[in-house]
């Protein structure tokens, strides 16, 4: 299954899911570009890497870069022309969900930052110290237990 399948997948962005739209909300063009972004940010986090979006391998932190990006950029869109409007006892705010998309991004970014540093650390580690083998790596350890 290709990312941009997985994305629609989490974001559930199909044409039956759209009532209103009857359409996908996000172009294949907006998906490529988050991923661009995503694979952008991630390389220049420190330690700084060099990875191609053909070749990230974090799966779950590139679906989640793009869902930010996708959600941000719709979120702001939103903002910039949210007009409501309302007469006699009936409102419409067809851009009321602005906010919901740019918090849903915003808590997805801490949990986004919080995984890209922790995958950073691990390689700088790794990478620095080599694999370290231990007797509790191999899952053959088994703790025996003393008896009195």
């Amino acid at each position: 299954m290709n990312i941009e399948t997985e994305v629609r997948i989490f974001l559930q962005d199909f044409p039956e899911m759209n009532k209103l739209l009857q359409k996908e909300e996000f172009s294949s063009e907006q998906i490529s570009s988050a991923i661009k972004l995503t694979v952008s940010e991630y390389n220049e986090m420190p330690p700084k890497t060099e990875f191609v979006p053909e070749a990230f391998p974090y799966k779950y932190l590139l679906l989640l870069g793009i869902v930010i990006y996708l959600l941000r950029g719709v979120g702001l869109a939103r903002s910039r022309n949210r007009l409501a409007h309302s007469t006699g006892n009936v409102s419409i705010d067809d851009q009321a969900m602005a906010d919901v998309y740019l918090s849903s991004a915003n808590s997805l970014k801490n949990e986004f930052i919080g995984k890209a540093r922790d995958l950073k650390l691990a390689d700088n580690v790794e990478k620095g110290f080599g694999n370290v083998s231990s007797e509790y790596s191999t899952g053959r350890y088994v703790r025996k237990h003393r008896q009195y």
